[in-house]
């Protein structure tokens, strides 16, 4: 959840809570269990890593999340208790945490692993291995924090299963840092530590120093697999500073498997408090941070962030350092500005002039930096952390110590812009002879907190020396790493951002990929003025580019933040994309009566992660690749897939698709036919109605319509008419069959390739050319092809083929051969289908120069005389598009005489 919607939360009241799922249609699946909680003073150390697990529900959800993890590493979030009735009423922090590893989840027996650390991380090692391990099995992890010997809050158990064949980070021969990024900046605790898993390797060997040479080394471990957590184990937390870090994989103790990876550094500061009139407020003027403040609301021990292991030996000494921003008025009433407060012992007189001076850096950056002394004077510093701002303090043995003997000096990156007084720009500062402290007011913004690039965290060295040029460090605060070598070389690191816990920071090289946007968790500050966070997700490590904008806050002035969620679960749906950012910073509580006045701490350090989609599983076409009739496209169901969309195209690149279409199911059923060819197709969840994941690979299908057979004329066959052509209906292949065509195309051509067809729609399985459209004698092919609803037409049956041949007319009169005296008429049998005849006579048999006639009748007689001799005849039908039959071969032959005149014979009588 984003916001718990009540005005007002119940402490040590049972709330109960339940869930359910609800599909694309809005429907319900039953409740689950009802689990209670109560919100309470004393707050639990919350599991982070890893994240619970539950045996995947593999029928209904072939597609699914599996929370299985490689190896073991446990993170958790911090506890803490806010005593009631004492003074101070302020966050406590657990003096340490025991980590358990079981089979069981009453942990009777004993346990595989267990640890007892002051940390919020921890992971096997050679040193505290794990017992009886074994890969794809079932563990309990419980967290109990402690404090003054006895447990605090109540424990908490989650599942885990690990499993070590399951890494996403290929094995390799070369060993590379993935997490946190190099100069990543922590606060309060170390950071994980991560790098790509070696193969052949049995451990691995770290190093932990605060020499980038390794020449001493802070910390050494070895732990099992592919992460380990600095200082684990101790009951001490790990002191501030700058830590490099290098790795590398052994086949055995000492027996090194390649060489160490790169260095890398992170940076740990102190979390320092915020001085707030609701929260923690400092004592006032003339008194210190060193001093005890307002009742219940304010310790020392919250703004102590370095003391000097040496007692005050001489006057020159520096002892304890302390720091807070702050927010309220030291001096008096009224409004505040936003100021550190930097507070350090020294003692109460001296007898000659000194000066203080605080080099402060910024950047942490090698080589980044002043490169001298503003005011000469004889110092050494660490390339690592040259200032950026000086601040130099004359204390005069009587005259009472204040702002106008401040001076801050600021480096250009050239040169020191000249000094400016304390006084001058709304700083403050005084000794408080209580707490024999020096105690400056700092306006936020004078050295650097308020710059676009600030690191988000300041390293600070106090140190006292000599008015006047030349002089040496006398003492220094904290003390240098090397008494015999006093160089500037380990500042305190201070911050007030959050220290960000999961998911951990992805290299670009990393395929660490999340598939459900993950909850961005971060560690709980142990002490600090809460009233809320603000969140920030982004596509560039820049933030100008923000997807989202989060924020919690209370509505009251409570110092008690411990029910705010140091977590943030998006209710939005994120596209897939290669980084997203994340950073969260506190909200500090209001500083007066308005609640619009509030600050916000440093954001923390951008963590990157890559979000995909899961790709639907098994898609398919219900008819195979070959698809003749209505297909289904089916798939596996998909884990936290509000949708499908499935796209259809004849292009590959799916440039204009035929079918785009968003469905819940996990089938679709392609009602609009597509025409005959090759086509393509892909699906992919949608975690929205916009947002879709990622497509399947492009996967295809050739749709080839059912075709009829044909009937008549049948293949290769002699006809003697104009044809009427007959095939089978196409139906669909179901135990009750449908017509699965409305119309039928059919082509006639020529030649076999259909080069020039004719063609005709119909809705029958049968179809007669009109007398217009008759065939002429000779060879023809014709198919048939099925068309669709939407006027695609199908794929053709196999060309058939007939010999097209009109029958030839029977000559009847005038007989063959015989002599035909006198007026001559011919005569011959009738024909279906004929319109008419032609009729042709020649005394050529090879009829060149024929007479010709033509007639409607089967007979036909010459109107002019023709001369006597032997003469030839045929005949052919005509039909009514003009079509021609053919001639007889053998043809009709006569002999035509001439008429004689028998003159009567007159007799005389």
């Amino acid at each position: 959840i984003t916001q718990f919607k009540e005005s007002i939360i119940y402490l040590k009241t049972a709330y109960y809570w339940r869930v359910r799922g609800i599909d694309a249609q809005d429907n319900l699946t039953p409740w689950s269990d009802i689990s209670t909680f109560e919100f309470d003073y004393t707050t639990s150390p919350n599991p982070v890593y890893p994240l619970p697990y539950a045996l995947p529900d593999s029928i209904t959800l072939p597609v699914h999340d599996d929370h299985t993890v490689a190896w073991p590493l446990f993170i958790w979030d911090t506890a803490h208790a806010w005593p009631q009735g004492q003074s101070p009423a302020l966050a406590r922090a657990a003096d340490y945490y025991i980590l358990t590893l079981s089979t069981d989840p009453s942990f009777v027996i004993t346990p595989t692993f267990q640890i007892t650390t002051t940390g919020l991380a921890a992971t096997p090692t050679i040193e505290n291995p794990l017992v009886k391990f074994a890969d794809h099995q079932l563990y309990y992890w419980r967290v109990r924090a402690m404090r003054d010997g006895q447990p605090m809050g109540s424990d908490t158990v989650r599942l885990t299963r690990i499993d070590p064949t399951l890494s996403k980070l290929q094995e390799t021969e070369l060993i590379s840092p993935t997490y946190p990024p190099d100069g990543f900046e922590a606060v309060g605790d170390p950071p994980v530590l991560g790098w790509t898993p070696v193969r052949g390797a049995d451990h691995y060997k770290i190093e932990l120093s605060h020499d980038r040479t390794f020449s001493t080394i802070d910390e050494t471990a070895y732990p099992l697999f592919a992460n380990y957590v600095p200082w684990q184990g101790k009951l001490t937390h790990l002191p501030f500073g700058s830590y490099w870090w290098r790795v590398r994989a052994e086949s055995e103790p000492n027996t090194p498997l390649g060489d160490w990876s790169v260095a890398q550094h992170f940076n740990l500061s102190v979390g320092i408090a915020t001085g707030n009139k609701y929260d923690f407020v400092p004592a006032s003027y003339p008194s210190s941070l060193l001093a005890v403040g307002e009742p219940e609301t304010y310790s020392p021990t919250l703004s102590l962030v370095a003391t000097n292991p040496l007692p005050a030996g001489d006057q020159s000494t520096v002892n304890n350092l302390h720091m807070l921003l702050n927010r309220v008025n030291l001096r008096g009433s009224g409004a505040s500005n936003l100021d550190w407060v930097i507070a350090f012992s020294t003692p109460l007189t001296i007898e000659t002039a000194l000066q203080y001076g605080i080099y402060i850096d910024v950047d942490h950056v090698e080589n980044a930096g002043a490169t001298s002394d503003p005011e000469n004077h004889q110092i050494t510093v660490d390339s690592f952390y040259r200032p950026e701002y000086v601040i130099y303090i004359d204390r005069d043995p009587v005259a009472a110590l204040g702002p106008q003997q401040i001076r801050l000096y600021k480096w250009n990156g050239l040169s020191w812009n000249p000094a400016q007084p304390l006084n001058g720009i709304g700083g403050d500062a005084w000794y408080d002879n209580a707490t024999h402290a020096v105690q400056l007011v700092v306006p936020y913004t004078a050295i650097g907190a308020g710059d676009e690039d600030f690191s988000g965290s300041l390293a600070l060295t106090v140190f006292s020396t000599k008015a006047g040029g030349g002089q040496p460090i006398f003492d220094q605060l904290p003390a240098a790493r090397n008494p015999g070598n006093p160089m500037l070389d380990n500042p305190v690191f201070v911050s007030d951002m959050p220290l960000p816990l999961y998911p951990f920071n992805t290299p670009l090289f990393n395929p660490t990929i999340f598939y459900d946007l993950p909850a961005l968790r971060w560690r709980t500050p142990y002490f600090d003025s809460v009233d809320g966070y603000q969140l920030q997700v982004a596509r560039d490590a820049k933030f100008t580019d923000i997807v989202e904008t989060w924020e919690i806050s209370e509505q009251s002035t409570a110092y008690f933040f411990g029910v705010l969620p140091a977590a943030f679960q998006s209710l939005l749906a994120y596209g897939d994309n290669e980084s997203y950012y994340w950073r969260v910073r506190i909200r500090h509580e209001r500083y007066d009566a308005n609640a619009s006045h509030f600050d916000y701490s440093f954001w923390s350090p951008p963590m990157r992660f890559k979000l995909a989609s899961r790709v639907v599983g098994t898609p398919s076409v219900s008819t195979g690749a070959q698809v003749s009739t209505t297909p289904v496209f089916w798939w596996d169901r998909v884990e936290a897939a509000a949708g499908y969309t499935i796209q259809i195209d004849n292009d590959a690149n799916f440039s204009n698709p035929e079918v785009n279409k968003k469905i819940d199911p996990n089938a679709f059923t392609l009602l609009d036919p597509l025409a005959d060819g090759v086509w393509y197709w892909r699906v992919a969840i949608r975690r929205s109605d916009t947002v879709r994941g990622a497509w399947t690979p492009t996967l295809s299908f050739v749709k080839h319509s059912l075709t009829p057979n044909l009937l008549s004329p049948p293949d290769k066959a002699i006809i003697n008419t104009q044809p009427t052509f007959q095939w089978t209906a196409i139906l669909t292949p179901t135990v009750q069959p449908r017509v699965a065509t409305p119309r039928y195309q059919l082509q006639i051509a020529a030649d076999p390739n259909f080069s020039t067809p004719k063609t005709y729609e119909t809705t029958a399985t049968s179809f007669t050319l009109k007398p217009v459209d008759s065939l002429s004698d000779g060879t023809w092919y014709w198919r048939v092809a099925p068309i669709d609803g939407k006027g695609n037409v199908g794929t053709y049956s196999l060309g058939q083929k007939f010999y097209k041949e009109y029958q030839q007319p029977t000559l009847l009169v005038p007989a063959q051969g015989i002599t035909v005296t006198g007026a001559i008429s011919f005569q011959w049998s009738p024909l279906t289908g004929t319109a008419s005849y032609e009729f042709e006579l020649d005394d050529d048999p090879l009829f060149n120069s024929p007479l010709k006639a033509k007639t409607d009748n089967t007979e036909y007689t010459p109107i002019d005389a023709i001369p006597p001799k032997q003469y030839y005849w045929h005949v052919r039908m005509v039909d009514a598009d003009r079509q021609v039959g053919p001639f007889r071969v053998e043809v009709g032959m006569f002999i035509l005489k001439a008429n004689k005149l028998f003159l009567p014979v007159i007799r005389k009588q």
